[in-house]
This record gives C-alpha cells, sequence and structure tokens, in this order.
C-alpha cells in the first residue's frame, strides 16, 4: 500500500473568486491571459498589440515607434505575493516587461522598461545567470505604483 499526502491547494485565496478557474490554470494558459489583457488594454487606448506567439512576446504599434514586449503573468500566491520568473535581462528582443499580477479581486497591470526592471530583479535560478525573478509582496505593491498602467477590478470583467 502507497501514501500519498494531500497537498496543499495553493489557490484557496481564489475560492469563490471570479478569477478562480484561471488562478487554477496552466501556467501557460495563464500567460495567454495575460498577453490578452496587455493587448485589450493598449488597444482600448487606440494602440495597435501583435501577438508574436503564445509564449507572452508581442509588439506594441505606437505613434514614437514599436516596442518589443515580454509578458510574464503571475498569480497571488498564498504568502500574498506575486512571483514571475525566468526574466531574461540579457535576451535582446524585448525592449519592456509587462508584469499581469492576478489577485482574487483584481488584476494588475505594471510596464517596465529594460533598465527599470533590472533595478528590481534577483538572481532566479541557481547555476545561471541568464534568469532572474521578480516578487511583490501585496502588502508592498504601492511602491510600484510608478509602474502600474491599470488595476482591473474583477467586476469590470466578463468571463466569457
Amino acid at each position: 500500500m502507497y501514501y500519498l499526502s494531500e497537498s496543499n491547494d495553493s489557490c484557496s485565496n481564489f475560492t469563490n473568486s471570479k478569477f478562480e478557474r484561471l488562478a487554477r490554470s496552466s501556467p501557460q494558459n495563464k500567460g495567454k491571459k495575460g498577453s490578452e489583457i496587455v493587448k485589450q488594454f493598449y488597444g482600448s487606448r487606440g494602440i495597435a498589440v501583435t501577438l508574436i506567439n503564445d509564449r507572452g512576446d508581442s509588439i506594441t504599434h505606437k505613434e514614437t515607434g514599436d516596442e518589443r514586449n515580454e509578458e510574464k503573468t503571475s498569480k497571488l500566491s498564498l504568502q500574498n505575493q506575486f512571483h514571475w520568473n525566468q526574466i531574461r535581462p540579457n535576451e535582446p528582443d524585448w525592449d519592456v516587461v509587462h508584469l499581469i499580477g492576478i489577485s482574487p479581486d483584481n488584476i494588475y497591470l505594471w510596464r517596465f522598461t529594460r533598465q527599470e526592471i533590472l533595478s528590481i530583479v534577483k538572481d532566479g535560478h541557481k547555476g545561471t545567470n541568464d534568469l532572474k525573478e521578480v516578487k511583490i509582496k501585496l502588502k508592498d505593491i504601492d511602491q510600484f505604483n510608478p509602474y502600474l498602467m491599470e488595476t482591473i477590478s474583477a467586476k469590470d470583467v466578463l468571463i466569457g
């Protein structure tokens, strides 16, 4: 006879939230939804966005020129923090990182230039300097207001 202990429900803070299904979905699905949020944000302001692939790469077509974007999406953890990993500061194929944070009540959308994100990334993987991470605790979220593009209330999101 084998015994497996039940793992902690890493999404229990999303129970009965409009975003519960999204929080429980795969990292790839969360990333795809994060890219959709970025596209809708800019689109509602008359700025076209081309999604390059389903891995969080897009191009924002602004009057001042195109920006190559990297989108990273995270759900709020049980420790009340967002955690984005696999940020590649040495990769030349992006100008801007959009961090999308999904909490039970809101979706947060931040925009960082390469220089701005480099000031807050930390080493994220043992054995390599190529991959970095960012963690934002909910209690410290106001420190990142200069980079916050929008806070989207769950009430303003249609799920379909």
